[in-house]
């Protein structure tokens, strides 16, 4: 992975590398699927780049989202995208034990100061979304660090949230913080409840697809 020599910035990181670690081995225990290092440094900076140089606009379910946006991405850095994930399938559909498909366009999406998404599932059992089948599992890529104070690239609270990780615990009883990090892909059950906690500072980028099964 492209990292600077300083990577990471000293408190900065809210996160040491072992806690970290020992996030993602109870998230991966509980279902979770998981990818440090998917995109590299570099790759998430061009794509903050490119994010900030293109027009915006809100996302369509404004219910669910404040301040937050979806960025206009060039088809050529959209496919490049979509290709990677494609690249990660047969892991996807090994852990989901699903054939599943990216069908649905991906969603290059920032959350500035104050920006959050209020608690919700991706889809309702049984229930097919017209033209992609049945919408499965959630797949997000992170281009930011969320860290103790935000800068280039890091940005202050946002953290996902996701609940109803403990068979026969429901209502939000119980839910676990996923620390974003530039890079890391996470993809979990659409039927899954979760939400990004309030942005305090700075800017967080990321990418989000749905994997969808069935037929169309």
């Amino acid at each position: 992975m492209e990292r600077p020599r300083d990577w990471p910035p000293k408190n900065e990181d809210m996160y040491s590398e072992t806690s970290r670690n020992a996030v993602y081995a109870v998230l991966k225990k509980l279902g979770i699927f998981l990818v440090p290092d998917f995109l590299s440094f570099a790759e998430c900076a061009a794509l903050r780049r490119w994010m900030d140089a293109v027009p915006k606009k809100h996302p369509p379910t404004r219910s669910l989202y404040r301040n937050a946006w979806h960025h206009s991405i060039s088809p050529e850095t959209n496919s490049k995208i979509r290709g990677r994930i494609n690249a990660a399938m047969p892991r996807l559909r090994e852990h989901f034990g699903k054939e599943l498909e990216l069908r649905e366009p991906s969603a290059f999406c920032t959350y500035g100061p104050g920006g959050c998404l209020s608690a919700h599932k991706d889809s309702i059992e049984g229930v097919e979304c017209p033209g992609f089948g049945l919408r499965t599992a959630a797949c997000i890529i992170y281009l930011s660090t969320e860290a103790a104070r935000a800068d280039e690239g890091f940005h202050q609270g946002g953290s996902l949230m996701l609940y109803d990780l403990i068979p026969g615990h429901e209502e939000q009883l119980y839910g676990l913080a996923l620390p974003a990090q530039a890079g890391l892909l996470v993809s979990f059950s659409c039927g899954l409840n979760h939400e990004v906690r309030p942005v305090v500072s700075g800017v967080r980028y990321s990418i989000m697809s749905f994997l969808s099964s069935g037929k169309v």
